[in-house]
Formats: C-alpha cells, sequence, structure tokens
C-alpha cells in the first residue's frame, strides 16, 4: 500500500517546497490526507496504475526495480529506483504504450540506473524525503517523451 501512496504522492501533490528534514512517513501522511480531499479520477488512476507496471514487466521483467549488476540484476527491492521509474512512466503511460517506444522506454531504464541523479541519491547521508523528491521529479523528467 506504501509504494501506491507513494506513487500517488509523487505525482498528485504539490511536494517540490516539502523540508527535506520532515520524516518521510509524515509528508506521506500528510499528502495522502490532501489526496483524499482532492477529486481525482480514481478509475482513470486505476487504469493508469495497471498500465504502467504491465508496461514495466513487458518490458523488464520482475526484477525491474532490483539492484542493477554486470550480471543482470540482484539483491532486494530498491525503493529509489521504484521512486523514479515508476512515478516517470506513470506520469506519461499515455504517450508510452505505442510499441515503438519500448526500446525508448528500456534505454530510458538503462540511462536511470546508470545516472548521477540515482547513484548520489543512495549515497549516504541523503534524506528520505530529499531522495523521494528528486528521484520523483527526475524520473517524471527523463520519461517524458
Amino acid at each position: 500500500m506504501e509504494l501506491i501512496v507513494r506513487l500517488l504522492v509523487a505525482v498528485f501533490c504539490d511536494i517540490a517546497d516539502k523540508s527535506r528534514s520532515m520524516d518521510l512517513s509524515a509528508l506521506l501522511d500528510e499528502e495522502t490526507l490532501k489526496l483524499c480531499s482532492m477529486s481525482l479520477d480514481y478509475c482513470d488512476i486505476k487504469h493508469n496504475f495497471f498500465r504502467t507496471f504491465e508496461l514495466l514487466r513487458n518490458i523488464e521483467g520482475e526484477n525491474i526495480f532490483k539492484k542493477r549488476s554486470n550480471n543482470g540484476y540482484r539483491g532486494g527491492f530498491l525503493s529509489a529506483a521504484y521512486q523514479g521509474i515508476a512515478v516517470g512512466v506513470f506520469s506519461h503511460i499515455c504517450s508510452m504504450e505505442r510499441e515503438e517506444n519500448e526500446h525508448w522506454i528500456k534505454e530510458k531504464i538503462d540511462q536511470f540506473y546508470l545516472s548521477e541523479e540515482f547513484t548520489k541519491m543512495l549515497t549516504q547521508g541523503v534524506r528520505p524525503v530529499q531522495r523521494f523528491i528528486e528521484l520523483s521529479r527526475y524520473g517524471q523528467t527523463l520519461f517524458k517523451s
């Protein structure tokens, strides 16, 4: 459930001005209350959510949010990878679903994992709220076609 909330907050709430020192769970709680009062098309959101993850599964498989190495994917789920990739693809799913975009999307996923924006957010000392905001913003920018 938290992953859905992370996605919705990143896409539909104005988080750019949030304090980087704020606790991530407090931010998510605060913004979830705001989401509840928004007039959103939840049928459309649900439809786009399923489209997003179906597209990602078809392109990269179930390991898409795992750490990458030269030999493929390894380790556990990386919430930082989820934050950038899922938010970016969800934000632009309507323009991405054409089959000719699969190669472009795969290249963008590779670019995400290799980017300085992603790797610097994995370093020690980066606060969770800062990581959440920066990777959400980066994903939305990177996957914009």
